[in-house]
């Protein structure tokens, strides 16, 4: 389990960069160093690993214009939505958090 989990997060974290283009490099260590952070916060209790996500390479695109190999040029224009999106994901998730700490069975994971 542990290496099919290897195999799909490595592809996704080098993939999904090169779609949007950006330095796979950057992403790697990036999800090395968010990967390290979770770790500590969770006090290792949850092992998992956080890679890139394809839930923004069509945001990116169409937002930048980007439309093949090499740099994003416009990845400035990207950002302006992705800065937003995961915002509004983290509010999402502190609020499932607070019904979940409330007792609301069934809508939310247990914390």
């Amino acid at each position: 389990m542990g290496v099919q989990h290897l195999i799909a997060m490595f592809g996704a974290t080098v993939l999904a960069p090169i779609l949007m283009g950006f330095d796979p490099n950057v992403a790697i260590l990036m999800s090395g160093i968010g990967t390290l952070i979770f770790f500590v916060m969770t006090g290792g209790k949850v092992p998992s690993y956080l890679g890139s996500s394809f839930a923004f390479i069509g945001v990116v695109i169409a937002a930048s214009g980007y439309a093949g190999p090499g740099p994003n040029a416009n990845i400035g224009v990207a950002l302006g939505g992705i800065i937003p999106a995961a915002s509004s994901t983290h509010s999402s998730a502190r609020w499932c958090r607070s019904l979940a700490r409330a007792g609301s069975n069934g809508s939310c994971p247990p914390w």
